[in-house]
């Protein structure tokens, strides 16, 4: 864990970015969540949110399931245009905890470091 710098973490996974790259345009936030690791600039991150929020949106209009809550299988799509995620409901709402943390925190650095 050293090697890294945690940006933010649930439940659920985990955001960080690798202390080794020196490089800050090369820097990518990396999401790691169920077996998988997304490396994601930061406006691929602010697009996933807005996927996550679409797909929040189409399960709710679903009529095959009487509550969002009791799906077991929301798409979820991400800046990487050939990969697609299936999920239930409680994942997807951790998912976008992880994204939306991540990205305040990333804005929050962005601001301080303006400041200072």
């Amino acid at each position: 864990m050293e090697d890294i710098d945690i940006i933010y973490k649930n439940d659920l996974g985990i955001a960080f970015i690798w202390k080794r790259c020196v490089v800050d345009k090369h820097r990518k936030i990396n999401l790691v969540f169920n077996n998988v690791a997304l490396h994601c600039t930061n406006d691929e991150l602010n697009h996933f949110s807005t996927l996550i929020e679409e797909s929040f949106d189409r399960a709710s209009r679903c009529t095959k399931c009487q509550d969002i809550k009791t799906c077991k299988t929301i798409l979820l799509e991400t800046p990487v245009s050939q990969v697609s995620f299936t999920t239930n409901y409680n994942e997807l709402t951790a998912i976008k905890d992880l994204v939306s943390g991540t990205t305040f925190v990333m804005g929050l650095d962005t601001v301080l470091k303006k400041i200072l």
